[in-house]
C-alpha cells in the first residue's frame, strides 16, 4: 500500500471494489500506523463500508476517571474517531476536520459492560461538509452514548 496514493483514496478504492472485508487486518495496521489517536484509543475497525464505520473498544483503566467510569473525553474521542472514519469513506477531498460534535451520554461505561462497539454513519455528504450520527453500544447491547457531528472537507 506504499504506492504514494493518499490513504483516503486507498480506503475508498477498497470500499468501491467491495474488497474491504479481505483487508480489515491490513487497514487496522495502517490506521494504527498513521493515526496517533487510533493507536492511543486502541480501537479496531470491525466493519467498513461507504458511509459506515464500526469499531471495537475494550475498556482501558488508563482512560477512566474516578470510580472506574470511562472519561467523557474518551467517549467523545471514540465517537469522533469512528464517525470521522465513516465520513472519510465518502469524502471527495484530501482530508477533513471535525467542525461540530454533540454527544448525549446515556449510560456509564466501565469494565463490567465492556467491550464496546462504536458505530458511525453518514447522514448527508455535501460539497463542503459531511454530517454523521454515531452511537456506542455495550456488551449488553444497550446504547451508552449517541452523537451527531459535522466534518469539514479539506480540498
Amino acid at each position: 500500500m506504499g504506492s504514494g496514493i493518499p490513504p483516503i483514496r486507498i480506503l475508498q478504492k477498497m470500499i468501491n471494489e467491495g474488497s474491504i472485508d479481505d483487508h480489515l487486518e491490513e487497514l487496522n495496521s495502517i490506521f494504527k500506523e498513521i493515526s496517533p489517536m487510533h493507536r492511543f484509543l486502541g480501537i479496531k475497525i470491525l466493519k467498513l463500508g461507504k458511509g459506515y464505520a464500526e469499531t471495537g473498544y475494550e475498556y482501558d483503566e488508563r482512560h477512566s476517571r474516578v470510580g472506574g467510569i470511562l472519561h467523557g473525553g474518551i467517549v467523545t474521542a471514540l465517537l469522533d474517531q469512528t464517525m470521522g472514519t465513516s465520513a472519510l469513506t465518502v469524502n471527495p477531498g484530501n482530508n477533513q476536520v471535525t467542525l461540530e460534535l454533540k454527544i448525549n451520554f446515556l449510560k456509564p461505561m466501565n469494565s463490567q459492560n465492556s467491550p464496546f462497539r462504536i458505530v458511525g454513519e453518514v447522514i448527508r455528504a455535501g460539497r463542503k461538509t459531511i454530517v454523521c450520527q454515531g452511537k456506542i453500544i455495550d456488551n449488553y447491547n444497550e446504547t451508552c452514548a449517541v452523537a451527531l457531528g459535522t466534518w469539514y472537507i479539506i480540498y
